[in-house]
């Protein structure tokens, strides 16, 4: 079986770096890329596209989202969900978000209010905000697209 991880807004696949081991214990892990693709229905076919068989598909935060859209267009595909720390209601426009081109990443203040006090340490901080740049400003959530009417 595949174990589909799909990340948040602002996240890569560092996000599951610390699980990924015990993960592959329950089958073979792919990890969504959220980078490439304008609308939620392009990264789902994406991810969709790069799974070999039926997977149980874990969405954390914008990633549940991703994870929805996956078993609306392709529920054969779809083993089990999990949705982390996400919504049940429709995606929408985003406001405020900062123009990508003066975007350089998340900042402390930002990464510590999405932390554990346990967890708030600066190598912790560092690894969000390091995310943060690699993944770049969540265009999809700016624009408001889904690629899809749900």
């Amino acid at each position: 079986m595949n174990l589909l991880l799909i990340p948040g807004f602002m996240l890569d696949a560092d996000l599951w770096r610390d699980m990924r081991a015990a993960l592959a214990e329950i089958g073979d892990v792919v990890l969504a890329d959220l980078t490439r693709d304008d609308t939620l229905g392009g990264m789902a076919d994406r991810a969709i596209a790069a799974l070999s068989r039926p997977a149980l598909v874990v969405g954390f935060s914008m990633g549940g989202y991703v994870a929805r859209e996956i078993a609306y267009r392709a529920p054969d595909r779809v083993a089990g969900l999990a949705l982390v720390a996400t919504s049940s209601r429709a995606h929408g426009p985003q406001p405020g978000l900062p123009d990508p081109a003066e975007f350089r990443q998340i900042g402390r203040a930002a990464v510590m209010r999405s932390l554990h006090p346990d967890h708030g340490s600066d190598a912790n901080i560092q690894r969000v905000q390091a995310m943060s740049r690699r993944a770049g400003r969540c265009r999809v959530c700016a624009a408001g697209r889904t690629g899809s009417p749900r």
